[in-house]
């Protein structure tokens, strides 16, 4: 009897210690909500907009039905964009940018085929040239005003109002998620990372947006 009461004593005590923790305060939130949402902005254009530019066509550097990057592009590999991208956004919302834009999609049961916009060759990436961008105007976010709608330990939820091409366009709801990363897919994750919460070394655990900004 007095092992069952421990036992029960026990448990009643973790439940508790793990409700203990908190999220972020609602100016943390804003600050991490607020630094994610600015550099998503890149990552819309190369993506979901005009992408990064390329060398004009010619026989020299046309490669297929894609051309080279130009010096100027801010990632010139494949491995120089994943990781990037892996600084901004979640790994599973990361993974649907890389199948879609990197590799392509080919779905056997409809037929349909989408190309991928960005293919390495060689030492660099290549842009589909006759490539339809997603999105041609911009959307940008009022970040001195954000709403926290929930701040959890591993969750935040916030509303922002949203411009297109800078006229007042609908309020946007976005989550971000605090998830965990190896050093190996976190090595651009300094910013936002959090110490101190009895992590086992190596790990890190940061702040990624997990909703599409564009």
């Amino acid at each position: 009897m007095k092992k069952i009461a421990a036992f029960l004593l026990l448990t009643v005590v973790l439940v508790m210690l793990s409700g203990c923790e908190k999220g972020p305060t609602d100016e943390e939130a804003k600050e991490i909500v607020a630094g994610l949402v600015e550099k998503s902005y890149e990552f819309n254009v190369i993506y979901f907009g005009e992408g990064m530019p390329a060398e004009a066509d010619s026989d020299e550097d046309y490669v297929g039905y894609y051309s080279r990057l130009t010096d100027d592009a801010p990632y010139l590999t494949e491995a120089e964009l994943r990781e990037a991208t892996l600084g901004v956004y979640t790994e599973k919302y990361a993974s649907v940018l890389f199948q879609t834009f990197l590799s392509g999609i080919n779905d056997p049961d409809t037929g349909g085929v989408v190309y991928a916009r960005y293919v390495e060759n060689g030492d660099r990436l290549t842009k589909m040239v006759d490539y339809e961008p997603f999105v041609e105007k911009q959307r940008t976010y009022d970040l001195e005003n954000i709403t926290i709608d929930r701040s959890k330990p591993d969750e935040i939820k916030a509303t922002l109002k949203s411009f297109i091409d800078g006229k007042e366009d609908v309020d946007v709801t976005l989550i971000i998620r605090r998830e965990e990363r190896t050093p190996e897919t976190a090595e651009t994750a300094a910013e936002g990372s959090e110490t101190g919460r009895g992590e086992p070394a190596g790990l890190q655990y940061v702040w990624r947006l997990d909703s599409p900004t564009y």
